[in-house]
């Protein structure tokens, strides 16, 4: 019952606005710990953490889309994550980059 109550009180959180809870719920959702799992809530709850601007979420999203094979948004994201000095979006950035410009040097 507690439990209920605290996925509850942290759902009315995320949906007011609090990029934490946002968060909080991505992950839950992407893990299925306390909810039933589902990636389209988790990126649903990520996105809009990211939009607020929380770091971690917008390396996470660029991550779903790297997974994804969309590279664009993946840098987009990426690339917003390393504008607020997260280290781990700046080296998947690098990476990214560096295997496009080596894909397209080998196209041309």
């Amino acid at each position: 019952m507690k439990n209920t109550i605290n996925i509850l009180a942290l759902r009315l959180s995320a949906w007011l606005g609090n990029v934490y809870a946002q968060y909080g719920l991505a992950i839950m959702y992407n893990t299925g710990n306390g909810v039933p799992q589902s990636y389209a809530n988790a990126e649903k709850w990520c996105r809009k953490a990211a939009e607020q601007g929380y770091a971690d979420a917008q390396f996470d999203l660029g991550y779903l889309y790297y997974k994804s094979k969309d590279y664009f948004e993946a840098v987009w994201w990426y690339h917003k994550a390393a504008e607020q000095g997260h280290a781990d979006a700046k080296y998947n950035l690098r990476i990214i980059t560096t295997l496009y410009i080596d894909k397209l040097s080998k196209e041309n």
